[in-house]
């Protein structure tokens, strides 16, 4: 018995509720899996674009050390951190953490305030290396505080 404005259920009306279901799962299963497929199978196309997740994690990080060198003084090795003032990198950093270092100069920014603390004749500089997107860059910059340039491999 059917009730008021109720279609009777046909075989065409069947597979037409069927074809949307199928269709769905499919489209449901594509948005899911189409992902994975760059990484799986090494397929490139701009079509299928990989998963970012946690792309820019570490990059403009740095790993090594700054060595202070003042007249009349002893050589001293300062932690990145010492230099920036901060006792641990903050949790969310690749969003409002002005101070990663992604070239040469950015090194030079972020240490250009430490530099004016400093006597003319001090001399600050880095060995180490910074973090990319492909892995860790070496980064040496023999004298930051007097304008030398950097150089990276």
């Amino acid at each position: 018995m059917m009730g008021l404005g109720a279609t009777p259920v046909t075989a065409e009306t069947g597979q037409r509720h069927a074809a949307r279901r199928v269709a769905f799962c499919v489209i449901a299963v594509l948005i899911l899996l189409l992902p994975m497929l760059p990484q799986v199978f090494d397929l490139r196309s701009p079509l299928l674009r990989g998963w970012r997740m946690y792309s820019d994690v570490g990059v403009g990080v740095l790993k090594g050390g700054f060595q202070l060198e003042q007249p009349g003084g002893t050589p001293r090795e300062i932690s990145p951190l010492g230099i920036m003032g901060l006792q641990t990198y903050p949790r969310i950093y690749h969003y409002h953490f002005e101070q990663r270092v992604r070239n040469p100069e950015d090194l030079r920014s972020m240490t250009s305030s430490f530099c004016r603390e400093l006597g003319p004749a001090a001399r600050l500089s880095f060995e180490g290396a910074v973090g990319t997107r492909q892995g860790w860059r070496k980064l040496s910059v023999p004298d930051l505080c007097g304008g030398a340039h950097a150089s990276s491999d």
